[in-house]
This record gives structure tokens, sequence and C-alpha cells, in this order.
């Protein structure tokens, strides 16, 4: 599969499906895989990234994933 050569979102070279990682105990969840063979330094997939707004919670949001290298989208049990 190609994708068109205008798009702002290509993730042809990968898939999604249900992990082998995930169980009852863990939790059922996803993980993305490779659809072709892809060689080092080779760009995988591209999409859009939009600012949020100022305060905006990830953690809230299933939809939106959000990441930063100041404050990273995990959870903190201490």
């Amino acid at each position: 599969m190609s994708s068109h050569p205008e798009t702002k979102i290509d993730c042809s070279k990968v898939y999604v499906k249900q992990s082998t990682f995930s169980t009852p105990q863990t939790g059922m969840f996803d993980g993305a895989f490779a659809a072709v063979d892809i060689k080092a330094g080779e760009l995988v997939e591209k999409g859009v990234m939009r600012r949020l707004p100022e305060g905006f919670d990830g953690n809230t949001c299933p939809y939106i994933f959000t990441w930063s290298t100041e404050r990273p989208n995990k959870v903190n049990n201490q």
C-alpha cells in the first residue's frame, strides 16, 4: 500500500493489533508492528502534531496522545 504524495499522515509501514503482551492481568492493549522491513534511519510513519491549550492533561483524554521531555506522560505512583 502506498500513500498519496501530498498526505500529511502516512502509517503504511505499520499496523496495529492486540499485543501478545496484553493479558487479563496487565489489561488488554494494542501494539504497533512493522508491516514491512524497515531499514535503520528510514522514516517509519509521519503524522500531524498540534499544540494543545495550556493546562491540557493528556492523561484525562483517551483520544489524545501527549508527550514531552520535561513531563513524561506516565503515572507516578508515589
